[in-house]
């Protein structure tokens, strides 16, 4: 697992970097069409935008408003959720 700097943009602000350390072993043939696989359902019933990329997954929401904060929220839940599923 490799190593990368994330940070966190809210209202044009950016956060310092910090380390995130997070993947699929690559040495495996098998592994990222397992992960894949795995979390196949990790966006059922969310409503904003999943985006999954081999070992990332990420979720892209403008948020304007205080329903759309509240969406937001239920979506993350339901990610977390899953998560501990």
């Amino acid at each position: 697992m490799a190593d990368r700097e994330q940070r966190v943009v809210i209202n044009r602000i950016c956060s310092r970097f910090t380390a995130a350390i997070s993947g699929v072993p690559q040495v495996s043939i098998l592994g990222p069409l397992l992960f894949i696989i795995f979390i196949n359902d990790l966006d059922n019933g969310v409503v904003n935008k999943i985006l999954k990329f081999t070992d990332d997954t990420k979720i892209v929401s403008k948020v304007a408003s205080e329903d759309q904060i509240k969406i937001l929220q239920s979506d993350l839940n339901k990610m977390f959720n899953w998560s501990q599923d």
